[in-house]
């Protein structure tokens, strides 16, 4: 890993020359291969980056985990020499799985999630838009599982992350999907379509007792209580859902007008479980025997996951576009198993359309030419 370091120096400080800054670190997965640089002579208020990189390599084997590095700093002013340590803490690789606290300080019902992932043995990363701004779509990618925790915030998923998701379901692999405000934004409707549901209203208050089917072979005798202490005390305005035929039933409200509150899918390229209620409130209460923890919860969905392995599309990787003054053809060869192909329009290389110009199962497409400025292609497989 390569990394600059910025330094400034105070408003009210006093001009500092011969600044050097030496790092150095006692994890034993890292090994600094360059932990020595120089800055320029700041005056007070002024900043400027190191002249040098730092460098560290990392284990081959090692572990995803935090390790604390610490820099050095020694300069030179009027009244002497001024020395100081810092230290910082740094993610070294990274785990499988990701939680989202989309809602951040309007509750801090996460610590039941990192309980329940604690008593797993599970490590994991957390995400939290309100103080590290909308999950990009990179970061998304960085993981195999994400967890996104729904809570208070309405709507709970805006455009940016809408696309984040989108890509994640696209690339493939176990999405957990808990909001109570899905049906209050209509764009996420497509998020919901690919888990298998359609979200019908909310039911505000009312809705905070559902049971999952008895057979069901991952999900099967469960009792959901989503109210009151030890819970997370947030179920506010839960979804009735519909489950469509490519999506599984996992839980039923007993309460209001018994509607579908829960389900998951098998894609083939990702696995998902979408609940329309923050699973942050699961609890066990002595009136429901088969009342299960969130540490309960998550342990069948991730059994869930193991046992179906998704299998994601190989991506378009040549792409052709071939014009004359009669049209434009755009081509590519077959992806093995995939049954449809989206394609994406963009007038920039780096950004493309949530919503795709259209799907085909053809790999030949014939497009209009198109009359000023550029336009950008992009082919995504689908099972």
């Amino acid at each position: 890993m390569t990394f600059r370091v910025r330094l400034q120096n105070s408003a009210i400080g006093q001009a500092a020359t011969g600044i050097n800054v030496v790092f150095s670190t006692d994890d034993g997965a890292l090994t600094e291969t360059q932990a020595a640089a120089t800055l320029p002579a700041l005056a007070p208020g002024e900043s400027a980056f190191c002249g040098q990189d730092f460098q560290f390599s990392v284990a081959p084997d090692a572990l995803p985990h935090w390790a604390n590095l610490h820099f050095s700093i020694q300069a030179t002013y009027a009244g002497g020499t001024w020395t100081q340590t810092l230290g910082r803490a740094q993610r070294i690789a990274r785990p499988d799985l990701l939680v989202v606290d989309s809602d951040g300080s309007q509750d801090d019902n996460e610590s039941f999630v990192q309980t329940a992932l604690g008593g797993l043995g599970l490590d994991y990363d957390m995400w939290t838009p309100e103080t590290d701004g909308d999950l990009p779509v990179a970061e998304a990618l960085a993981y195999d599982q994400l967890i996104w925790l729904g809570g208070l915030r309405n709507p709970d998923i805006n455009l940016a992350e809408r696309a984040a998701l989108t890509a994640f379901l696209d690339r493939g692999g176990l999405l957990l999907l808990s909001s109570q405000y899905a049906s209050s934004e209509p764009l996420n409707s497509g998020l919901a379509l690919r888990c298998g549901v359609q979200t019908l209203a909310m039911a505000p208050g009312t809705l905070y007792l559902a049971t999952t089917p008895a057979m069901d072979p991952w999900f099967g005798d469960m009792s959901f209580v989503l109210l009151g202490s030890p819970g997370a005390s947030n179920c506010l305005q839960p979804d009735n859902l519909v489950v469509l035929p490519e999506g599984q039933l996992l839980a039923t409200w007993t309460q209001g007008a018994l509607a579908q509150a829960a389900a998951y899918r098998i894609q083939g390229g990702y696995n998902t479980v979408y609940c329309g209620f923050p699973i942050e409130a699961l609890r066990t209460h002595s009136s429901r025997p088969n009342s299960v923890t969130l540490f309960t919860f998550l342990q069948r969905v991730f059994a869930f996951h193991a046992a179906n392995p998704p299998q994601p599309l190989a991506p378009v990787t040549d792409l052709t576009l071939a014009c004359t003054s009669g049209g434009c053809l755009l081509s590519w060869s077959p992806v093995t198993n995939a049954g449809s192909y989206r394609v994406y329009q963009s007038p920039e290389p780096w950004s493309f359309p949530e919503a795709p110009l259209l799907e085909t199962s053809a790999t030949l497409l014939p497009l209009p030419v198109v009359e000023a400025g550029r336009v950008f292609y992009q082919v995504r497989s689908q099972h």
